[in-house]
This record gives C-alpha cells, structure tokens and sequence, in this order.
C-alpha cells in the first residue's frame, strides 16, 4: 500500500523522471524500447529540457519572482494525483518492449473524461500515431483498432486501480515484477 501512495502522491513519478532526465543528459539511455536510432535526439531533448528549466529558475530567482511557482509549479503539483491517475494506467504493468500495441494502454471510460484528458484515454493510438491532434484520436483509434475488430490493451479506472493495489499488495513494488511481461489486466472475460 505504500508504494501505492507514494505512486500516486508523484513522488517516485518526479524522481524516476529527473533521473532520467540527468542520465539522458549525460548520453546513458538504457531502456530497450528506445530505438538506437532516436539516442542523439533523446540525448539534445533532455539537455534543452536542463536548460529551460535553469533558465526559469535563474529569471525566477534574478527578478524575485514567484511566476513560475503559482502559474505553473503550484496547478502542477495540485493536480499530480488527477494526473496520476491517467498516467499510471497508461503504461504500468505492461511490458518493456518496442511495440506499441502491447506496452501502451487505452481507457475504456466516460465521454466526459475523454474530454478532460484530452482524449489521451485514446493512448495507444496517440504512441502509434503521436504527430495526430488530440481531437482526432477518436477517429484514430477507431480506424486502427474498432473498425477493424481488434482492441488495445484497456481496461476501466477503477479497475486498473484495483488491479494496481492487489499488485502492490504485501509491500510489492513495480521492481518486484517483470518487464518482460503484462503483470496488470483485465481478468479474462468469460
């Protein structure tokens, strides 16, 4: 249940994405389902990302300004477990590989909670296509996948988030499982 809060709180989410971020920096990219191809461009990616947030904090701290911190660092951390809660079902508990329809999860959810995601539930649609603007990845993915008879991973918010917790159960964290596999689904329908 703990690694669960703290998931959900964003605290490992931020560390585990700083890190990559310095590592990325420093030219170090390890994850396998990042084409070799796309390293130097990784590499330049996270270095302007350095950069800009160096250069808010210096015009930050130079004009004795609290900007940055009430118009963007505040509603960011605010709204971390709202943003949690869509960016956990998106890739967690599925595999580390190079293929977007299997470690990339869409949301079966609310017509309302589409449009307040952007309609990002449409997620793997949005990996396999990410140049398509949020208001057509409806059409994406029912061009890729409904009409087509086929289905990504997805699963409802609730029941990811139960999943999620019988997963994390008796103190497990994400290291605990494989990357190689699924280790959070829909149960088999039947």
């Amino acid at each position: 249940m703990t690694s669960y809060l703290l998931w959900m709180s964003g605290v490992t989410y931020w560390y585990t994405r700083w890190r990559r971020v310095l590592r990325f920096s420093s030219g170090v990219i390890t994850e396998p389902y990042l084409p070799v191809k796309r390293h130097a461009e990784l590499v330049r990616e996270a270095r302007w990302h350095l950069a800009g947030y160096g250069l808010i904090a210096g015009i930050s701290v130079a004009a004795h300004s609290w900007a940055a911190v009430i118009v963007w660092l505040g509603p960011m951390l605010a709204m971390k477990g709202v943003h949690q809660l869509q960016n956990t079902i998106e890739h967690l508990g599925l595999p580390h590989e190079d293929n977007v329809l299997a470690n990339t999860r869409s949301t079966r959810t609310n017509r309302g909670m589409r449009w307040l995601g952007w309609q990002m539930q449409y997620h793997t649609a949005h990996h396999a296509f990410p140049g398509v603007p949020f208001h057509r990845l409806h059409e994406l993915h029912d061009a890729i996948f409904t009409s087509r008879g086929a289905a990504p991973p997805s699963m409802t918010y609730v029941g990811f988030q139960i999943a999620v917790l019988r997963a994390f159960a008796r103190g497990k964290t994400e290291v605990d499982y494989p990357d190689n596999r699924t280790w959070i689904a829909d149960p088999p329908h039947g």
